[in-house]
């Protein structure tokens, strides 16, 4: 009779007695909660203020920001209602942390600083205006990525930094 107990207790609970199986599912488990912040809170909706849904606005400097981030590139006719309308979809998306906006002067002085030789050579600035935007996980690179990927007017490109890894 013990055995037939012990063989229906081990068929109904087959993963506490599989540890290769068990660990597979903490393995995997520990992965999504590293990649999604593991804040542990329960429902965004529940836990969520009006302030931590927009993304900060922040000016951008010489160096980009650290880290995991995305560069928007903008087309060069791009009106400055489709500069604003992107800027807006970006600062109210839930999977952006912080926007800055970079001009093309600002790109190429960055461009200047890291290579002095080539940009003394350049005759004109061929970089596009552009935004930098850092995702609240690595996780919303590829949302993202998706929302711009349907085609937004005034944005030719999208493009993770090497931090982000590969997109």
């Amino acid at each position: 009779m013990r055995v037939a107990e012990a063989a229906r207790a081990n068929a109904t609970c087959g993963m506490a007695r599989n540890p290769t199986r068990l660990a597979l599912v903490a393995a995997v488990s520990g992965l999504l909660l590293a990649g999604c912040g593991g804040s542990g809170a329960g429902s965004g909706e529940a836990t969520t203020t009006e302030a931590d849904v927009f993304a900060r606005v922040v000016k951008a400097g010489l160096a980009p920001p650290p880290g995991c981030y995305l560069t928007v590139y903008m087309a060069d006719g791009a009106t400055a209602r489709q500069t604003a309308r992107v800027q807006r979809l970006m600062v109210t998306s839930k999977r952006v942390e912080e926007v800055s906006y970079v001009p093309k002067q600002l790109a190429f002085k960055r461009f200047a600083k890291a290579r002095p030789v080539i940009a003394s050579r350049m005759r004109r600035n061929l970089f596009p205006d552009s935004f930098e935007v850092v995702p609240r996980t690595r996780l919303d690179v590829y949302g993202i990525i998706l929302d711009f990927a349907a085609g937004v007017p005034g944005v030719v490109n999208v493009r993770a930094s090497a931090p982000c890894g590969h997109v």
